[in-house]
């Protein structure tokens, strides 16, 4: 009786196998046959209600998730068109792979009860950059998606050359945009009409690398909107920095290129930029900003390591009076005197 029972499931067992083996090679098929040549996109909508989903245009994956998974196995397609609709979860997008959004309203987002943990034996701790929205690992182009929530809202890794265009990092738990602290010089992320706000503490925290951020909006998140720490060449242009939980921009100098042009930095509850002594190396250049009523100074200088004399002053492209008539630094610092630029500047 048992050896007759085992064989009954053995059949089964057999049966379940070739069916899953015809599964593959009929999706296979059908992949041959609903991909044009040479064409190297995938496409999701989580409207998808058909059973044969296969990433082409007419039979689209219904999980970004499984979309990825068919990249990194298929490296000769390096492109997810993605249709409106909510996505839940954390993705990590592959080297080389651009993601396109089609629609107004494509959202990827990652709500903490998702978030995955670690016990450290201190108690209950988050792994960072597998709880962001969207972990991008080099040579990645994104564009026109909305990116909620998450640990992060974008995670870089160390060698991530990524372009963000028309996209959104809104309401991060952390920080709307983190780099890995090591980060290569030589790899550059472009940030292009897009917008980061909401987030809990820093809209931008970046640990080194070279950026360059392009009529984009750094609002209303909890701490800076954009922090930049040694080692960051960044370009800033044509962008709107205001109403931040700390300063709009704060920098500690040391191996930095800072060139920030045509913005507005107004409205946040510290200083609109706050410069911070640290290493030597620094280049910061100032031109065309409007810096007004933020509440500590406009320009601000702070002493965090003891440095050679004339430190700020060696660090600016040019004379501090020569920046004041550059930009228009006014109305900040209203419970002192307006005081725009902090003495230490001068210094």
């Amino acid at each position: 009786m048992k050896f007759k029972k085992q064989k009954k499931i053995l059949k089964y067992l057999g049966l379940l196998i070739i069916a899953l083996a015809f599964y593959a090679v009929l999706k296979l098929f059908v992949l041959a046959l609903f991909f044009k040549p040479f064409d190297r996109t995938i496409y999701v909508d989580n409207g998808s209600r058909t059973w044969a989903q296969n990433g082409s245009f007419r039979f689209p994956f219904k999980d970004l998730k499984e979309a990825i998974v068919f990249l990194k196995i298929n490296p000769q397609f390096n492109k997810i068109i993605i249709r409106e609709g909510l996505y839940e979860g954390a993705f990590g997008l592959p080297k080389g792979v651009a993601l396109v959004g089609e629609g107004e309203n494509v959202i990827l987002q990652n709500p903490k009860e998702n978030f995955l943990s670690l016990d450290s034996g201190g108690g209950k701790t988050y792994d960072h950059f597998s709880n962001a929205v969207l972990a991008l690992k080099g040579e990645n182009y994104v564009e026109n998606i909305k990116i909620k929530k998450g640990f992060y809202g974008v995670y870089l890794f160390k060698d991530a050359a990524v372009e963000l265009n028309n996209c959104l990092i809104d309401g991060a738990y952390e920080f709307g945009i983190y780099n890995h602290p090591f980060t290569l010089w030589e790899k550059k992320v472009i940030i292009r009409d897009s917008r980061i706000i909401n987030s809990k503490k820093q809209g931008l925290y970046l640990n080194g690398g070279t950026f360059e951020i392009v009529n984009t909006t750094i609002r209303d998140n909890g701490e800076e909107g954009l922090d930049i720490h040694s080692g960051v060449d960044i370009k800033v242009v044509d962008s709107d920095i205001s109403n931040n939980g700390e300063g709009g921009v704060e920098a500690d100098l040391g191996y930095n290129r800072i060139d920030i042009r045509n913005c507005v930095i107004s409205q946040n509850v510290a200083s609109g930029i706050k410069l911070q002594s640290n290493r030597e190396h620094s280049v910061v250049i100032l031109k065309n900003n409007l810096i007004t009523k933020n509440r500590d100074h406009g320009l601000e200088c702070s002493i965090h390591r003891h440095t050679k004399k004339s430190y700020f002053t060696r660090a600016f492209s040019e004379d501090l009076e020569v920046i004041k008539i550059d930009n228009q630094i006014k109305n900040n610092n209203w419970e002192d005197d307006y005081e725009n630029v902090g003495s230490r500047c001068k210094k």
